[in-house]
């Protein structure tokens, strides 16, 4: 039978541990006072093992520090490299359901301590501007190297999900871009769109073109 630790009392990092509180998946837990003022509850385990060592204010802060030392922090490449990471892991996020919620990810490369660094660095070789986005050029699949771009607001539309796509003559096109390459406007393909003969519109506009 094992005993246990009284660890009360003790430090662990940035965390002096106060009291037993409870159990955390049957390991006991205890209630710990960060240096920082905040309380927090962890499993004995993880502060004998080392790996919590304060309420999370130390990785925060090691963070911010990091993003300081390169510059990137406050940037308009660290606020899309945040949105980027909202978007797939926080829940809460409005649009969630369309991203984390449907299985899309950041690549292990873009995370961690050195996450936005590498995604600085892939981006300033990689077309980034301040009048692009960054954009998944296979929308199923997550944010990485080898799925990613940086295109302007235009091109980006075309590639959501929703813009629908239109094969003629086996062409085929967005909406957006059928109505560039032809003399009529968006709306009125939405319309057509909704009466059922968009195809067909479209064939007929293709061909009054060939016989002007």
């Amino acid at each position: 039978m094992s005993v246990k630790i009284n660890l009360a009392g003790q430090r662990f990092g940035q965390l002096t541990v106060i009291e037993e509180s409870g159990r955390i998946r049957k390991e006991v837990a205890w209630k710990c006072k960060c240096d920082c003022g905040n309380y927090v509850t962890v499993a004995g385990y993880n502060l004998r093992s080392g790996h919590t060592r304060s309420c999370g204010c130390y990785m925060k802060e090691k963070a911010i520090s990091a993003n300081k030392r390169h510059g990137l922090y406050g940037t308009r490449i660290h606020g899309i490299y945040t949105n980027m990471k909202t978007r797939c892991y926080n829940p809460n996020y409005y649009l969630f359901n369309r991203y984390g919620g449907r299985g899309i990810t950041v690549c292990d490369e873009w995370l961690g301590e050195n996450g936005l660094l590498r995604f600085w660095e892939w981006s300033e070789k990689n077309g980034y501007d301040s009048n692009k986005s960054i954009d998944r050029i296979n929308n199923d699949k997550g944010y990485s190297p080898d799925n990613c771009r940086w295109v302007t607001m235009k091109d980006q539309q075309n590639n959501r999900t929703n813009n629908r796509v239109v094969e003629v003559s086996g062409v085929s096109k967005t909406m957006k871009q059928w109505s560039e390459s032809l003399p009529v406007s968006y709306g009125t393909l939405q319309r057509h769109a909704k009466k059922g003969d968009l195809a067909k519109y479209i064939e007929e506009m293709i061909c009054g073109q060939l016989r002007a």
